[in-house]
């Protein structure tokens, strides 16, 4: 019993640290199974009754989190997609594009982004209505 209850104990306090550490979710259903599997110690269950409870607990508590790692990570991978929504939208030049000089810049939903033009040999002055043809790294492509 004692082995166990240490067993349980260490399992339950580790997880639970991860879990706080790194701010994840992923670790909390073995905390907490561990954690009630060390209670089912306590009140004199064996290892194979502590076992069941702490795999059934462990189980269900993923089961329940599980929706909410799926938006999250959704919502990375919206946040990593966030600049494919530039494509296509309209810009102001607020510095001369010249792409032989490797110059240029452009106004995107009140962000400044580096520029270049979509056709070599075409000069864009400040005030002139752009729109984005593509992003490559943190420059835009940009044509009237």
């Amino acid at each position: 019993m004692l082995l166990g209850t240490a067993l349980w104990a260490i399992v339950s306090v580790v997880a639970a640290a991860v879990a706080l550490k790194r701010r994840a979710l992923p670790p909390l259903p073995i905390a907490a199974g561990a954690f009630l599997a060390l209670a089912a110690t306590l009140l004199g269950g064996g290892l194979l009754i502590s076992a069941f409870v702490f795999g059934l607990v462990a189980l269900i508590g993923h089961w329940v989190i599980r929706p909410a790692l799926r938006s999250q990570d959704q919502g990375e991978a919206r946040a990593r997609a966030g600049t494919g929504t530039l494509v296509g939208r309209p810009g102001v030049v607020v510095e001369r594009i010249v792409n032989q000089e490797a110059v240029g810049c452009v106004r995107i939903d009140g962000e400044i982004w580096t520029a270049r033009s979509w056709e070599d040999g075409i000069e864009l002055d400040p005030g002139t209505r752009v729109h984005v043809v593509e992003l490559r790294g943190a420059t835009a492509v940009v044509s009237q």
